[in-house]
């Protein structure tokens, strides 16, 4: 450990000390005495990562205080249920900057915590990215990073069915999915995690609306209906399995006994090393497929905002986020936690890193993204989709296809949910 990093983490745990005594005494210390941009060039983030996204958050804070831009120092701290902490805090109790979900970030606009100068925006940030963080037209956070929905495949299967992914309709899914089942052998031709986000992403790819021009859930559309019973016919059929236990899907995917698996981007790097393990085929991705031939694809991702009111602190704020975006950082914090860059310059730096050794994937991922970007081929998972409620009514809306209800009513059900729950 080098000498920047260890004053780094000295600095974060007397900061973490200073903070819990202040909190606990539930007294705000005087401005003059905050660990601020103005006494000591202190910049203090708060997160709620854990496991290898703390780590990679935490390296990218030793570098740059190594760095030291406008010579500032970066303090970062560990917090658990932040939108329930942070809006009773004063000023002074704050932190500068907080890692915050879309949904986060909806409580803090409410409370006025967050506020971005235009010149911390890059002018290439990928649009999906400004739309999950702008709220009633106004832009609250920057995305951080970004991730998304794909088909991965056994390329060499699909081949010897005549199934072509980056061409292919919903029909030719529906078919192929049983072309590639096999009772016999335990072979299946789509696996689909039981998660909310890979209904939604199903959805979404079918050309449903989602939500309505009333702002209330509408999944349950005609072409929402359609998708279902598309679904509902393959898993009656067997030949699509849903897991309730992904790193189960996984896993059957990897041992060549199953054809293709709708997963999240940010699972590639696991879904690689398993086939890896297995050496047995050519590991693919691709958008899922919609009514006419590549679907709209669903995105999700973390932001990051500053808390400050305009002062020294919030000045300071601005240099942190205008670093965390370059493209250069983008691709550091990217290859860690596995979101993609939020610039367009961001992609292109990774682009420039991968070496001949590396998976074709990662390099088919940059251009899945730029292209979804410019060709405005992609939707948001919406702010109405996100609450406790919604997320567990699509998973039984998922399970409810391997059953006797008929599919418009499994989604209707899970819509009522949805919508009740943002009922004010």
């Amino acid at each position: 450990m080098n000498a920047n990093t260890r004053f780094s983490r000295k600095i974060t745990r007397l900061l973490g000390c200073w903070l819990l005594i202040s909190l606990l005494s539930g007294c705000a210390a005087p401005a003059t005495e905050s660990p601020s941009a103005s006494q000591g060039g202190l910049v203090i983030l708060w997160h709620s990562f854990t496991g290898t996204r703390q780590d990679a958050l935490l390296q990218l804070g030793d570098r740059f205080n190594a760095e030291r831009p406008n010579n500032l120092t970066l303090i970062i701290e560990y917090h658990k249920d932040l939108p329930a902490l942070l809006p009773t805090l004063s000023p002074e109790q704050r932190p500068d900057l907080v890692i915050a979900t879309p949904q986060d970030t909806q409580i803090y606009a409410a409370h006025d915590l967050s506020s971005l100068a235009p010149g911390t925006i890059p002018d290439d940030l990928l649009p999906m990215g400004r739309e999950l963080f702008t709220m009633k037209g106004t832009l609250q956070a920057l995305p951080l990073g970004l991730a998304t929905y794909v088909l991965y495949t056994n390329d060499d299967w699909l081949r010897d069915i005549g199934y072509a992914p980056n061409t292919a309709i919903l029909e030719d899914l529906r078919l192929s999915t049983c072309r590639a089942t096999d009772f016999t052998s335990g072979q299946v031709g789509l696996g689909l995690p039981s998660q909310p986000g890979v209904f939604l992403a199903l959805l979404a790819a079918g050309e449903s609306a989602i939500v309505g021009d009333d702002g209330a859930i509408h999944f349950d559309d005609p072409a929402g209906t359609r998708l279902g019973a598309i679904v509902k016919e393959g898993v009656r059929a067997a030949c699509i399995r849903t897991f309730a236990i992904p790193a189960d899907g996984v896993e059957q995917f990897s041992d060549s006994t199953m054809a293709m698996l709708v997963e999240s981007s940010l699972n590639r790097q696991d879904i690689a090393v398993a086939v890896a393990a297995e050496s047995n085929f050519t590991l693919k991705l691709a958008s899922l497929p919609g009514p006419t031939g590549p679907g709209v694809t669903l995105w999700y991702g973390i932001g990051i905002l500053p808390t400050q009111p305009s002062g020294q602190r919030y000045e300071a704020a601005q240099t942190v986020l205008t670093w965390l975006l370059q493209p250069e950082t983008q691709v550091e914090w990217a290859m860690q936690t596995q979101y993609l860059p939020v610039s367009m310059s961001g992609l292109e730096a990774q682009r420039a890193t991968l070496s001949a050794e590396d998976s074709a994937l990662e390099g088919d991922l940059l251009e899945f993204t730029r292209q979804a970007a410019e060709s405005g081929s992609w939707v948001i998972w919406p702010p109405q989709a996100q609450g406790k409620d919604c997320r567990t009514a699509l998973v039984y809306a998922l399970t409810a296809l391997n059953s006797e209800l008929p599919a418009h009513e499994a989604l209707q059900n899970a819509a009522a949910v949805c919508n009740a729950e943002i009922t004010p």
